[in-house]
């Protein structure tokens, strides 16, 4: 046993806190700990269920095909623990962002109990002068856990390989430790420690650095001094020495390959530029955690130019880690070690993002997700140290009153936080607002802006989103995504010139982006010229052949085209290569519905509604099938059910008119084109069937009508020679032949409107036909 490990629990603390009782066992009292502290963090980061897929989302999960496949393919990746869990989340809950959002918050809950477990233990081996274990580390635990800088690394869902790496990163330790106290069985203990690092490596590459700092923790807290390390857990060092050089060795290639792999997208920064701004970035990681705020998604920071800053802030960042590696390693300074431990263990994580390398961006929060665990142990610890020293009676209590003010602090901002990723406007709007009130250049402002727009886009809100795609076109940055995302912008507002400077420029720079392909293919589309919109179709399919998006938009082409064959398999190939199968499902219903194959269509729309959670627009799409095969009553029942909910869909509550004025149910029928016409006053036809409806009781009231129809329709002539019969009626006779004069001089052949002028001609005529005075003119 290490002379320096303690198995005393204190009764002070047993006395505080209410789970622990006399008569319980330690691994009771541990486990009902553990339960708390994993029901706590379910608690707070359950805000956080409501998030939106945001950004690299898209690419890695929303349009990652091999999600899609078996789970071996899902392995082929450079993290391929984390694409696995992907994949298997696919298969529970879809593409559903709740799903993937609880699985997040579960790995950072186990997170959270493997370090209270890990703190536990290394106070078990080092007491750092305290005289308690539990409390210390709930503590740590507590605070680490709904601390706000975490929010990157759980709520933004792609980042699920930090928190999985930061979940083995402190399993890994945990086991080290445990090893030290088992004596021969020690192995138990190293070999799931051995499995443990690889699938940290799995999950994210960072892991390596479990090497140095699981060595460093074996010297400080579990052996006396080097030659103990090599004695004990030699074997395990050198296993771990050559499985991390292995994984680097089958790793480069494929980092190489992919641009995506830890993010080596390289921009404009060399490596000189990059080192030299890191020890700005690490400064402004520590200030963050001590006070997290603001907190910013995507800084786009740039490199340090002022060499008075980069002198001063890489001096104390060398400093620090000069001080912390002497305390810790050498001998005359070992009473230090314990508390060396912490910082240096911080930079030593940190090491891979923050060296010579130079990654897209420069600092991201998401990065500190272990840091942060170890500089909260060096404040927690340190603080409780203090207690012992200023409150001999109460040497516990006090730390613990300051530390619970804080938790439920960092837990209201980390609630707050996390309501920033609830929709993607908000995020970006966010991070724009606190990148410009923040006064430092924004490198990559082209990228906040654009992916902006993009959101305003799948929001509908073009104006809002050309708006700021100018912006983003002005920052220079990433021209190809701006240029297609105003593309889709001025396609989506029909100004279809202008979408065609942009889709040109666009291909112009990447001529193989299925993405811009089918803009393309869209803008061709707006223009009616589906052989076109055809052709670039298929060429983007031929840049990816398994995006079932692409499938949908040229079978809806070839169907313009009546190509109903090839469109019906590219439809049901759709269906089966997407999980979701939504868009593909929908158009082929829509499809054999046209062709009047209404069985296969009410089948296909069945097994959508059972599959998927019914949008409005699924319960329409089925109830219209239904009710052309003669099944109204059921398709009733489902166009109410969307008729009630929040946004229903155009035509909904209209299609329900319809079928009431049909049964002679009038008071119903015009409520819901009253319906109709609050959430699409432009449906004219609405307005049409309530002036019918009403011109017997109320005929100005119908008048009123037809007049809103001519308003929306000027060369609707129907609803004019309506406006023109009832005035006849009313005995507006003057006003009628007018208005039908006006009619005919429009359309010449219009004969209910040639009929009623002749008649009310003949009846203004007759009274002077009729005269008896017997003059004679």
């Amino acid at each position: 046993m290490n002379p320096h490990s303690t198995e005393v629990i204190d009764s002070e603390v047993d006395a505080m806190v209410s789970l622990h009782h006399k008569s319980q066992s330690p691994f009771a009292r541990l486990a009902l700990c553990n339960l708390a502290v994993g029901i706590f963090v379910l608690a707070i980061t359950a805000s956080a269920l409501s998030g939106a897929f945001l950004f690299d989302d898209r690419p890695n999960i929303v349009e990652n095909q091999s999600l899609r496949g078996s789970l071996v393919d899902s392995l082929r990746s450079t993290r391929p623990i984390t694409t696995l869990s992907f994949a298997l989340n696919y298969r529970w809950s879809g593409l559903d962002p709740v799903g993937f959002h609880w699985f997040n918050n579960c790995v950072h809950a186990a997170a959270a109990c493997m370090l209270f477990l890990l703190v536990y233990e290394t106070l078990k081996h080092r007491d750092f002068g305290l005289s308690a274990k539990l409390l210390p580390a709930l503590c740590v635990a507590g605070i680490w856990s709904v601390h706000p800088l975490n929010t990157q690394a759980v709520t933004y869902l792609v980042q699920r390989g930090e928190s999985l790496m930061g979940l083995a990163f402190f399993t890994f330790l945990w086991l080290l430790a445990k090893s030290a106290a088992a004596g021969k069985s020690a192995a138990w203990w190293l070999i799931p420690a051995f499995i443990i690092l690889c699938v940290g490596l799995g999950s994210k590459q960072v892991m390596v650095m479990a090497l140095p700092v699981g060595l460093l923790y074996d010297r400080v807290f579990l052996s006396n001094n080097w030659r103990e390390v090599r004695l004990h857990r030699g074997w395990f060092w050198l296993a771990t020495l050559i499985l991390i050089g292995a994984a680097a060795l089958a790793a480069i290639p494929m980092l190489i390959a992919s641009e995506a792999g830890v993010g080596f997208q390289l921009v404009a920064v060399s490596p000189w530029e990059y080192l030299t701004t890191q020890p700005s970035v690490i400064l402004h990681y520590f200030r963050l955690s001590l006070w997290p705020s603001p907190l910013i998604f995507d800084y786009g920071w740039p490199p340090e130019q002022k060499t008075s800053v980069v002198l001063l802030t890489s001096s104390i960042v060398l400093s620090l880690g000069i001080a912390c590696s002497l305390s810790a390693l050498h001998p005359k300074l070992h009473a230090w070690a314990s508390w060396g431990f912490w910082p240096l263990a911080t930079l030593l994580v940190l090491l891979p993002t923050s060296s010579i390398v130079p990654l897209q961006d420069l600092a991201v929060e998401h990065r500190m997700y272990v840091p942060l665990a170890f500089l909260m142990c060096l404040l927690v610890l340190s603080l409780f140290r203090l207690g012992t020293y200023l409150f001999h009676d109460k040497p516990v209590l006090v730390p613990a009153l300051i530390c619970l003010p804080v938790v439920c602090g960092f837990a209201a901002m980390t609630i707050r936080r996390n309501a920033d990723y609830r929709t993607a406007i908000g995020m970006w709007e966010d991070v724009i607002a606190k990148t410009e009130k923040s006064g430092r250049e924004n490198m990559l402002a082209g990228r906040a802006y654009s992916n902006l727009g993009e959101a305003y886009g799948e929001a509908e809100r073009w104006d809002d989103s050309i708006r700021v795609l100018q912006l983003a076109l002005e920052a220079g940055n990433f021209p190809v995504e701006v240029h297609g995302n105003l593309a889709r912008a001025f396609i989506a507002t029909h100004q279809l010139d202008s979408a065609v400077y942009h889709i040109s420029q666009a291909l112009e720079r990447e001529p193989k982006s299925p993405r811009i392909r089918q803009q393309a293919g869209l803008l061709f589309v707006g223009r009616n010229d589906f052989p076109q919109a055809e052709l670039q179709f298929r060429q983007a399919l031929e840049f990816d052949p398994s995006d079932a998006i692409i499938m949908v938009n040229l079978a809806q082409t070839l169907l313009a085209q009546k190509k109903t064959e090839e469109a019906e398999k590219l439809f049901r190939k759709a269906i089966t290569d997407d999980r979701t199968r939504v868009p593909a499902t929908t158009g082929l219903i829509a499809m054999l519905a046209q062709e009047s194959r209404f069985a296969e269509a009410e089948a296909l729309g069945q097994t959508l509604l059972d599959q998927v959670t019914a949008t409005p627009e699924h319960l329409d799409l089925v109830a219209s099938v239904l009710a052309a095969s003669g099944k109204t009553e059921q398709a009733v029942k489902l166009w109410e059910q969307a008729a009630i909910s929040e946004t229903p869909p155009k035509l909904v509550n209209f299609r329900l008119g319809n079928f009431y004025r049909g049964k002679g149910e009038l008071p119903l029928a015009e409520k819901y084109y009253l319906r109709e016409l609050n959430t699409n006053p432009e449906c004219i036809d609405a307005l049409n069937n309530l002036a019918g409806m009403t011109a017997q009781k109320n005929p100005q009231l119908a008048i009123s009508y037809f007049e809103k129809v001519l308003e929306r329709a000027p060369q609707y002539l129907q609803a004019d020679f309506n406006i023109a019969a009832l005035q006849a009626n009313l005995g507006q006779t003057a006003e009628a032949i007018k208005r039908l004069e006006d009619i005919l001089a429009r359309q010449q052949d219009f004969l209910p409107a040639r009929e009623l002028l002749r008649s009310l001609q003949e009846t203004k005529l007759a009274p002077s036909d009729a005269d008896t005075s017997g003059n004679k003119p």
